[in-house]
This record gives structure tokens, sequence and C-alpha cells, in this order.
């Protein structure tokens, strides 16, 4: 039962940290004139992409697995170790702009890409683990549609000051999560 509760808090954290990215975006996104509708609906599809590509690499991760598990759980903390480290250090090297209109919807496809992307490594780490798949690809999507949502939703009211932090924020959680599993 403590295994099972641990397993949930700590695929919370990690959907959490993943999540943060979309977030930053959609303060972005929400500082646009968005009705409601379009808020709900963006927020589902950069859910269903961080479902779509954390699914992909589970799936990856369990055959990686099942050839080589003696070293599957190190590779699996690298892995979340590298993406935390980019994750904080990447909003420091670039100036944080948001030039983008979405009213075509091939961008609104690619921004839910590009913020889900890190999930896909996050996913193989997962499957190197044999985590619960269901239970971690509905965590993962929900709380980056939720994320999304209110992420959006604080845009319409404030600026874009949050931004930088929050994916620094993801990124800090994510390299804990890769320290974690390859000292474990």
């Amino acid at each position: 039962m403590l295994g099972q509760l641990y397993e949930v808090g700590s695929l919370f954290f990690m959907a959490f940290a993943l999540a943060l990215d979309g977030f930053s975006v959609s303060l972005g996104l929400g500082m646009q004139r968005l009705r409601l509708l379009h808020v709900l609906l963006i927020s589902i599809l950069f859910g269903m992409f961080h479902l779509l590509l954390p699914l992909f690499g589970i799936m990856i991760g369990f055959i990686v697995s099942s050839k080589v598990h003696s070293v599957a759980q190190f590779f699996s903390g690298v892995i979340l170790l590298l993406i935390g480290l980019h994750m904080l250090l990447s909003p420091l090297q670039q100036e944080e702009t948001f030039p983008l209109t979405i009213r075509k919807r091939y961008q609104l496809l690619t921004i839910a890409f590009v913020v889900s992307l890190d999930s896909f490594p996050v996913g193989i780490s997962l499957g190197l683990q044999n985590v619960h798949v269901f239970l971690a690809i509905a965590m993962i999507g929900f709380v980056a549609s939720l994320l999304s949502c209110i992420g959006m939703m604080i845009g319409k009211r404030v600026t874009n000051v949050f931004g930088m932090y929050s994916e620094m924020v993801g990124g800090a959680i994510l390299l804990l999560f890769g320290i974690y599993t390859i000292v474990l």
C-alpha cells in the first residue's frame, strides 16, 4: 500500500514538472484574446500530446528494459537528470518571447508537440522502471491539461513574468528525480 502511494506521489510530481513547460507557454497564449472554449480545447490538446508522447516512450522503455534490465534503472536516472538540467538552464540562455498567434492550427499543433517533447524521454525512463502505464499517462495528460488551462486563465490577467521561472521549477523537480533514481 505504501509503495503504491509512493508511486502515485512520484508520478504526480513528475507530471507536474513536465506540465510546467505547457504552463509557461499557456501564460503567453492566455495573453491573447481567447474565448473560454478555445482555452479548453488548447488545454485538451496539450494534455493529449502529454499523454501520447510518454506512452510511446514507455513502450520503448519496456522493450529496452526487458533486454537490458541491469542497467535500465541507471539510464532512467540519467535521462531524468539530463532533462531536468536542460529545463533548469534553458530559460537562462534565451530571452522569453511569444510572437506567435494561434490562428493557424498547425502552429498550435507544433506548440503542443514541442511543449510535450520532454515527456517522451521521461516516458522511456518510466518504461525502464516498469511503472503502471495507464496511471502514468493518465496522470501526465491530466496534469498537463489542467496546468495549461490554469496558465491560460492566469495569462489573461497577468504579464509574462512567470514563464521562465515555471520552466526552471519543472527542471529542478526532474533533476531531483534523476538524482534520486541514480542513487536508489
